[in-house]
């Protein structure tokens, strides 16, 4: 904890703060890894979280958070499919796994969050009548 408090992330560290950081610290990302947490976090972690200080999130918190993208449009206007919520729910479900092991918290408090369920595409069988439409 001593070494978070000398780098600014220590006890009084905000959500969208650890988040701001949190990803320069993974040095084997993918670039397309990289954008997507990047995105989650300029568009729907930071504006609905960022402001909780890290020690305070809650599990509460976090079920807010995942009913609020399931029901409202997002910035762009549609509503986000299930699938998406549970990318977003990984990386800050990813980001808090970091501050546990950095010792900002004690327990990640995305663990156990009720997410929705993504509708899986049911596979079809290409036959002669099919490819013909």
């Amino acid at each position: 904890m001593a070494a978070a408090d000398r780098d600014g992330a220590g006890a009084e560290c905000t959500l969208g703060q650890w988040l701001a950081r949190w990803p320069a610290s993974k040095d084997a990302l993918r670039p397309s890894t990289r954008q997507g947490y990047a995105t989650h976090i300029r568009l729907y972690l930071i504006p609905q979280l960022g402001r909780i200080l890290l020690h305070q999130l809650t599990s509460r918190d976090v079920n807010g958070l995942l009913a609020t993208l399931a029901s409202r449009p997002s910035p762009t206007g549609r509503r986000l499919s299930p699938a998406t919520v549970v990318r977003i729910h990984a990386t800050l479900r990813t980001a808090l796994n970091a501050a546990v092991r950095a010792r900002l918290i004690p327990v990640n408090p995305a663990n156990g969050a009720e997410l929705p369920h993504p509708r899986r595409p049911h596979p079809v069988i290409w036959t002669a009548g099919r490819t013909a439409r």
